[in-house]
């Protein structure tokens, strides 16, 4: 008897989670249209050093953290 209780609650429990699923579909207001790394974003998340519209100092950066990121690289 008991066995069928808590069997029933987590059958309601995932039907209850099953429905409230909130849909995940972007909205036209909010989509932006896809543009090269290197043009620029929001100069908050700038990197010190880089330049917007520079696509050889952008490059850098993206040499700089991947090495910085290397496990192999000998430490400085």
């Amino acid at each position: 008897m008991i066995g069928r209780a808590a069997l029933g609650c987590m059958v309601l429990a995932l039907a209850l989670a099953a429905c409230g699923e909130k849909s995940q579909t972007t909205s036209s207001v909010v989509k932006k249209f896809d543009v090269p790394g290197w043009k620029g974003g929001n100069a908050d998340y700038n990197a010190p050093g880089w330049v917007a519209s520079d696509q050889a100092a952008w490059e850098a950066q993206l040499r700089a953290r991947a090495q910085a990121q290397n496990d192999y690289a000998a430490p400085k």
